[in-house]
């Protein structure tokens, strides 16, 4: 795994954007820009604090709520991962619904809408279902299908020593490709808890971040808006960091039980 991802860090590193001063220096200004720029706003948006404290009831039920289809997101990920990972085991290649493109989030969330009673009550799982189909198989193709598609000779092997699937995915694949596979937790999470577009499609009639963060961007209230997006980059960050430990803990009691 260490020689993979050191490849990985050489092939960036003597890409054509940064195989010349000038490159690296652009890609630099545009991310000082770029972060600066929203650390800029972050801290001139601090005196409206008490502004935003107004919402604190709105904000908790939100909060909650991210938590809420944040979880089953997570459950219903990992489930979908494990039986993609159980046919690449099985056919030795990648399950052709990665390159499933949907043809619009309005298209599938309309049909969400349709497939679901109206209610508040049916909302998480609305939105478990269309941002799964949605997001899924882009973000297994962005992080995860090149590591695992680097592990085939080591899943054949252990397909010869009659390792079971269980056995391959768990100590095989995932320790295998730690780095992606949190870089595609981080990005999952982000991406649901700051979604809105989604949560309009199906109809979504319980507050979430996203949502509370889109009605401040579009009443033109910033100040409301970064300070949230500040909430945002820290919930994810809790959640992720606590995640990791359940997984590490998971895993520890895993092993104890199979010795």
């Amino acid at each position: 795994m260490a020689k993979q991802t050191d490849l990985t860090k050489t092939e960036f590193l003597n890409g054509r954007y940064l195989s010349s001063k000038l490159g690296s220096i652009l890609i630099s200004f545009y991310l000082f820009l770029y972060i600066g720029g929203y650390v800029w706003g972050l801290i001139s948006s601090l005196a409206y604090l008490n502004f935003l404290k107004q919402y604190g009831a709105e904000l908790l039920n939100a909060l909650f709520f991210s938590l809420k289809i944040l979880t089953l997101s997570f459950a219903a990920f990992m489930a979908l991962l494990y039986f993609w990972l159980s046919d690449f085991i099985q056919n030795k290649k990648i399950n052709s619904g990665v390159n499933f493109i949907s043809l619009s989030t309005l298209v599938v969330g309309f049909a969400v809408y349709l497939m679901f009673p109206v209610g508040a009550e049916y909302d998480s799982y609305k939105f478990v279902y269309a941002f799964t189909v949605l997001t899924f198989p882009v973000l297994f193709k962005l992080y995860l299908q090149k590591p695992v598609e680097n592990l085939k000779e080591q899943v054949a092997v252990a397909q010869i020593f009659g390792l079971s699937t269980p056995v391959i995915v768990i100590e095989i694949i995932l320790r295998q490709i730690v780095q992606p596979f949190s870089l595609w937790v981080a990005v999952f999470s982000l991406w649901l808890v700051s979604d809105f577009a989604i949560s309009k499609a199906i109809g979504l009639q319980t507050q979430s971040l996203g949502l509370m963060s889109q009605s401040f961007l579009s009443s033109y209230r910033l100040p409301a808006a970064y300070l949230l997006s500040a909430l945002i980059l820290i919930f994810v960050i809790l959640f992720v960091s606590v995640l990791k430990y359940l997984m590490e803990l998971s895993y520890v009691c895993y092993k104890k039980l199979n010795i």
